[in-house]
């Protein structure tokens, strides 16, 4: 399940509940109070979840949350993305407070009830959904995020913010409309003594919603992008990157996906690592996979009958040109074992997964051979589509990783001249770290470039939304408290030649994380 679907789930959860409350409030104390801790659960990771979209920082829940001015503490600006991550946090401070004073004279019993049960599944969902986003987004240390996935940066910079937001505002929207028919569940009269206090706790948590903010700048904020639209709904768990031969064998088309993220986490995070071979390897695995994405499309389109896409060709034409460039330069770094990294064993895998299945032999199977009804067609070309979506962004990622392995020296070139090893009498073509201007060099991030232009324009033609990527983080609109840059160099202190705006550019930055655009004080855009 993706943080989408588990939106979906809290959604369904919310509105269970909310059909359980039209029925009169149970005489059972336990069914009353055992619907506290699930709500503030709810509010807590919608709260958490919020600050991180909405660019706040996410200070750690305490019991003054709900008394003291958070908005004048941290400096924010004012505006409906503040206030509303303000009313998510007041929303259940009362009840975290008594939780916290009292945590062992509060003895609850176990869920019962339709509510209470809807409500903890709601909340389940929605942390699953933060768990989601926190593999992206990174953990936060000093009030800054190091972004595990060019996703979660896109997340982090702002790119479709506006839906983003929306998506979480359209959620705490629900749970304020359910606490209008909650409040009369929560009186603290008849329960027993040691209930009392989180039932009141939470009676005037429910009463601050009812007659607060949240319930006029929830719909605000959800008026002001599309939910269902939104970027980081089809994001997915991180997974795992640090055993390469975790990706030696692919079982089904959810592990090619997944193949292919763990790649691009992978760059993400040690793309300082990456050396000229490797990249080599990488282009061409998926020079083999766009073309048999490729294949993919055209024979489950339209019956097989689909036209061919140029697109393809130029994107395969351009992985093909990085291999023939990368040919005519050297890495330092050779020998066994070192193309053993994770991108190079789950793009390598994964090309071998769709041969093995669609040109086994050198030969291009019958469609009925891999796809032998609607269902299956329906699960290749949704397969295809992932991949393709996900492309553009291999591109970029790989290189970012070419910029910084020329950087420090980790590309070589010929120099022109020659050398004479000691005790040997022959001279042999000397190579020498290769500068930025060299026609090989250029014409290897050329084709990089190229790559990820034609991979955009595939999937667009076939109809895929590409996935957010470094892209989409470089010409995010949405502004920010500080520059890009300077959270670039927070994020990556590697690459410390970002510049700010009006700033000449380190000419040994990548070109990935270069012309970041500038931005003014904090403010979500359009609000």
């Amino acid at each position: 399940m993706n943080y989408g679907d588990y939106l979906a789930s809290a959604a369904v959860g919310l509105a269970r509940a909310h059909a359980a409350l039209r029925g009169p409030a149970p005489a059972d104390p336990a069914a009353r109070v055992s619907v506290v801790l699930p709500r503030a659960r709810l509010y807590r990771s919608l709260a958490w979840q919020a600050a991180i979209v909405g660019r706040i920082p996410s200070l750690e829940s305490s019991a003054a949350d709900g008394a003291r001015p958070f908005r004048r503490r941290s400096g924010l600006v004012p505006g409906p993305v503040t206030d509303l991550v303000l009313a998510l946090r007041q929303a259940a401070a009362t009840t975290a407070m008594t939780t916290h004073r009292e945590p062992d004279r509060i003895d609850l019993p176990a869920t019962t009830g339709p509510v209470a049960t809807a409500l903890y599944d709601a909340a389940h969902a929605i942390e699953a959904a933060g768990e989601i986003l926190s593999s992206h987004t990174g953990i936060e240390t000093g009030g800054i995020r190091r972004p595990f996935t060019t996703e979660g940066l896109a997340v982090l910079v702002g790119a479709g913010h506006d839906d983003n937001f929306a998506s979480l505002a359209e959620l705490a929207t629900a749970a304020g409309s359910l606490d209008v028919r909650l409040g009369r569940w929560l009186w603290p009269e008849h329960a027993p003594s040691p209930w009392q206090p989180l039932l009141a706790a939470a009676e005037e948590d429910a009463c601050r919603v009812r007659c607060g903010a949240l319930r006029y700048v929830a719909p605000a904020a959800a008026a002001d992008g599309r939910g269902d639209q939104a970027p980081m709904l089809g994001m997915g768990a991180v997974p795992p990157i640090d055993d390469p031969m975790r990706w030696a064998s692919l079982a089904n088309h959810g592990e090619c996906v997944q193949a292919l993220d763990a790649t691009r986490a992978w760059l993400t995070i040690h793309s300082d690592q990456i050396t000229l071979g490797q990249i080599t390897a990488a282009a061409r695995a998926a020079l083999a996979i766009t073309r048999y994405v490729e294949h993919v499309h055209l024979r489950t389109v339209n019956s097989g009958h689909a036209a061919s896409v140029p697109a393809f060709a130029a994107a395969a034409r351009s992985w093909r040109h990085v291999v023939r460039a990368a040919a005519d330069l050297r890495d330092p770094q050779t020998g066994i074992g070192a193309g053993q990294i994770t991108p190079v064993v789950a793009l390598t895998s994964l090309s071998r997964w769709l041969q093995n299945r669609l040109r086994p032999e050198g030969q291009w199977l019958d469609d009925t051979a891999w796809a032998t009804d609607h269902v299956q067609r329906v699960g290749w070309r949704s397969t295809a589509g992932s991949l393709m979506a996900r492309m553009p962004d291999l591109a970029d990622l790989l290189q970012m990783g070419t910029a910084q392995a020329q950087a420090r020296g980790a590309v070589l070139a010929l120099t022109g001249g020659l050398c004479q090893r000691p005790g040997q009498l022959v001279r042999i073509p000397e190579w020498g770290p290769v500068p930025r201007n060299h026609e090989s060099f250029r014409a290897v991030t050329d084709a990089l470039r190229a790559a990820a232009a034609t991979a955009r324009e595939a999937a667009t033609a076939v109809g895929v939304e590409c996935r957010p990527g470094l892209a989409e983080a470089r010409t995010a609109t949405a502004p920010a408290r500080i520059s890009p840059a300077r959270l670039v160099r927070q994020w990556y202190p590697a690459s410390s030649g970002v510049s700010e705006p009006n700033q000449a550019p380190n000419p040994c930055q990548p070109a990935a994380l270069r012309n970041l655009p500038p931005t003014s004080p904090r403010q979500a855009p359009g609000r």
